[in-house]
């Protein structure tokens, strides 16, 4: 049986193998070591190897030496911090890292006696290299993360302001058109008593003031104050904003807004009607009435700007938690009925709409209310339909 002798196995390995005695001469000293080093065994063999390589912390691999010996078990050297035992130069590797190999080290005993260990040096250039490009590629990762965060939290608060400004501007809109059926609402009493006020000095002269005209003028004048005292109170309570969820019957709060409208609409002939169902839902009371006042004012300026002769705007409200607001205006073009509720779009005449109304109205139903808002064409006019949660 012939044995194969450990030089000629330690010299077909292609790995690095070194043999040291415990003063750390180099016994023995592998082909792979001198095809990587350009240093040929026989100039190599016999001197102490932190000589030879000074980056070698001489204490630390004596120290390992000695435990691997004793324990008579493979003990792993750390190479920190050069991350090589033996500078080896790399050039025939394209866009590399690393000018010198990266290695690392296990010592392992070889010759109790002679107090000799080896020394393995395993090439760890590409799993460095790969390590490190990943190490890269996180922190490039973890950048565009944080930048991203940046952004998208730089985004979500220009939102919360544009969506701020928008609200403003639809309040500011709202008591613009408030305004306008406060001065519809009040020219009829401020008429009435503009006339009995010229006609007091005529009934004078004519001798037909006495108590009973007196207590008459002042009762019936004192009616147009009411109304007009209640008017105001509509409108404060209208625009009173809601700083709670409450329950609030559907049908009532629709009824109070159309009053607040009703001589708006009288004056363009617009009849509206409202059926006898009802429901309870629970939200933002006066934010509902503002969409239902957004989506009248819209089938209203619709039947006015279309000249609709037989204008119509009926509410249907249905025991299943659902409203609908159809009128009969022509309908809304299809390639633009999908954009309704889009911030600043408008299908009215320049300068006669802001297109807020119908995005805030979106707004409230979908993101204060939970509810939906959804319009379609239907027949010669649309339906506007909003589905809230209904208690009972």
């Amino acid at each position: 049986m012939t044995v194969t002798s450990p030089d000629i196995i330690f010299n077909t390995i292609d790995n690095g193998i070194i043999i040291l005695d415990d003063n750390l001469n180099i016994v023995f000293w592998n082909r792979w070591c001198e095809l990587k080093t350009k240093i040929d065994s026989k100039d190599i063999l016999g001197n102490n190897i932190c000589k030879q390589f000074n980056n070698i912390n001489e204490k630390t691999l004596k120290r390992k030496i000695k435990l691997t010996l004793s324990l008579n078990s493979p003990s792993y050297y750390s190479v920190n911090p050069h991350n090589y035992f033996i500078d080896i130069n790399i050039n025939s590797i394209t866009d590399k890292v690393y000018t010198l190999m990266q290695q690392s080290v296990t010592l392992v005993p070889y010759d109790l006696e002679k107090k000799q260990i080896c020394l393995y040096i395993y090439d760890n250039t590409q799993l460095s290299t790969t390590n490190y490009r990943l190490s890269l590629a996180l922190q490039e990762l973890e950048l565009y993360k944080n930048q991203l965060e940046d952004k998208v939290e730089l985004e979500l608060r220009l939102n919360k302001e544009k969506d701020r400004l928008i609200a403003e501007q639809s309040k500011l809109a709202a008591m613009g058109e408030m305004i306008g059926a406060i001065a519809h609402q009040w020219r009829q009493p401020l008429n009435a008593l503009s006339g009995h006020i010229q006609f007091l000095e005529d009934d004078f002269d004519d001798n037909i003031v006495d108590e009973k005209y007196i207590k008459k003028f002042i009762n019936k004048n004192m009616e147009f104050v009411k109304f007009m005292s209640n008017t105001i109170d509509d409108f404060r309570n209208f625009f009173r904003i809601d700083k709670k969820r409450v329950k609030f019957t559907v049908r009532e709060k629709i009824l109070n807004t159309v009053k607040i409208i009703q001589n708006d609409l009288d004056n363009h002939n617009v009849n509206i009607t409202i059926n006898d169902k009802d429901f309870i839902s629970y939200g933002f009371a006066n934010e509902f009435q503002q969409v239902i006042l957004n989506i009248i004012n819209n089938s209203k300026d619709a039947l006015i700007q279309n000249n609709i002769e037989n204008k119509k705007i009926d509410i249907v409200i249905k025991d299943t938690g659902i409203i609908e607001i159809c009128d009969n205006a022509g309908g809304i073009a299809s390639d633009i009925i999908n954009r309704v509720f889009e911030p600043y779009f408008t299908t009215k005449e320049e300068g006669k709409g802001t297109g807020i109304g119908l995005y805030m109205s979106k707004k409230i139903i979908e993101d204060n209310m939970e509810g939906e808002i959804g319009v379609i064409n239907y027949k010669d006019g649309v339906i506007f339909k909003i589905k809230l949660n209904k208690i009972k």
